[in-house]
Parts: C-alpha cells; sequence; structure tokens
C-alpha cells in the first residue's frame, strides 16, 4: 500500500463577520504569478482567486465568515497566507481576528491488499453485521468524528477512489479552536500543521488500519 496527498488547505474563520477587503486587481492576477491563468472575482462564498491551469486548482477565498487557502503544495499554501496577511496590512485593513483554524488534508492509498468496499465492510461493518448468510457486505462510505480534546475535532471521510478498486480517498478536516488577534504567522502556521500531522499518524492513522 502507498498513499499520495491530494490536497492541503488552511480555513481560517474570523471571530466575527467581516467586510470583504477590496485587493488590488494587479496584485490579484499576479498572485501565483500567471495572471492569464489567474481568474479573480467574486463567487457565492466570497472573493475568489483561482489558479485555472492545474488539475488541483490553488486558490484564496475571502468571504464574510471565513477564508480559506488551498492547493496540492503546503508550501504555496502557507506562502499565500503570508501573501495575504501582508497586502492586508498594506492597504490597511483592521486585524481581523480568528477564531478557529482548519486544516485540511485529501489522500489517496493505493494498491491495498483488498477492495476498498471490503476493507471498510471487513473493519467496520461486519462486527457489527449479523451476516449468518454470509451474503457479500460491502461499503461505500464512512465518516467519523473523532474530538482528541476539547479543542481539537477531527473529521474524516472515507470513500472508494473513484476508478482505482483497491484505491483509497480520505478526507481529513482538522478543526482547531485557536484564536488568534490577526492572520496567523509562518511560525504559527508551523506549529499547528506539525501538531496536526504528529496527531494523524500517532492517534488517526492508526485507529484506520493505514499507515499515513
Amino acid at each position: 500500500m502507498r498513499h499520495n496527498i491530494i490536497s492541503f488547505s488552511f480555513v481560517l474563520l474570523w471571530k466575527q463577520p467581516i467586510n470583504i477587503p477590496l485587493l488590488d486587481n494587479k496584485f490579484c492576477k499576479d498572485f501565483f504569478d500567471d495572471p492569464y491563468n489567474t481568474e479573480v472575482g467574486f463567487v457565492q462564498e466570497g472573493f475568489l482567486i483561482s489558479l485555472t491551469n492545474s488539475q488541483i486548482m490553488p486558490h484564496i477565498l475571502l468571504g464574510p465568515k471565513k477564508a480559506a487557502f488551498m492547493s496540492s503544495n503546503l508550501e504555496q499554501v502557507k506562502l499565500s497566507i503570508e501573501k495575504i496577511s501582508a497586502e492586508l496590512k498594506r492597504i490597511n485593513t483592521e486585524p481581523l481576528e480568528i477564531s478557529a483554524i482548519g486544516v485540511n488534508t485529501e489522500y489517496e492509498f493505493l494498491e491495498m491488499k483488498e477492495t476498498v468496499q471490503q476493507y471498510l465492510a471487513e473493519r467496520f461493518l461486519v462486527s457489527g453485521f449479523k451476516n449468518e448468510n454470509n451474503f457479500p457486505v460491502n461499503m461505500t462510505d464512512l465518516r467519523f468524528q473523532v474530538k482528541t480534546d476539547e479543542n481539537n475535532l477531527y473529521n474524516l471521510l472515507i470513500q472508494p477512489r473513484a476508478n482505482q478498486p483497491n484505491g483509497l480517498y480520505l478526507n481529513i478536516n482538522a478543526h482547531r479552536q485557536q484564536s488568534f488577534d490577526g492572520i496567523p504567522s509562518r511560525e504559527d502556521l508551523d506549529k499547528i500543521y506539525d501538531q496536526t500531522n504528529d496527531e494523524l499518524s500517532k492517534l488517526i492513522f492508526p485507529s484506520l488500519g493505514l499507515e499515513g
């Protein structure tokens, strides 16, 4: 079995709803150093900066209740947060207080010994499913909430990987009830990610029978 990370994202939840800051158009178009393939504008959730020529589209979403930064590259996510933070300071935006942070990761586990449906059924269902007639039993998806302490909650979604009978898709949302007076610094982001990654390796993956 081997695994790949599909995407990383940080989600910053504002302490209070905000008015979405007006960012300079050139700053936005040049955000990913590819202005011709960068789309900028308002969507239902807020103001979006998105690079469109990538399979996993890096994007930044600034909304009234939260901000989201996503990419297939963790360093790009952290750099995006730093760039937005610096630009907000440049245009004299009031500090945006943070009430909680989400650290989200998408994984794929490939070349498993059994199909994912069999893995899900045998590990999580069969022991609680009276199958006296030995009918074939499969599962298509599974969700968990794991509360490691009063301030940290993991939401897990497990599904078969599309077109990969022995491939598993795992989406992890680590909700960390951690407040900041402004957008977290690079040092803070590193600490949050390292703590999350450590808990995933020691607590979450072993509980799922997976190697992270």
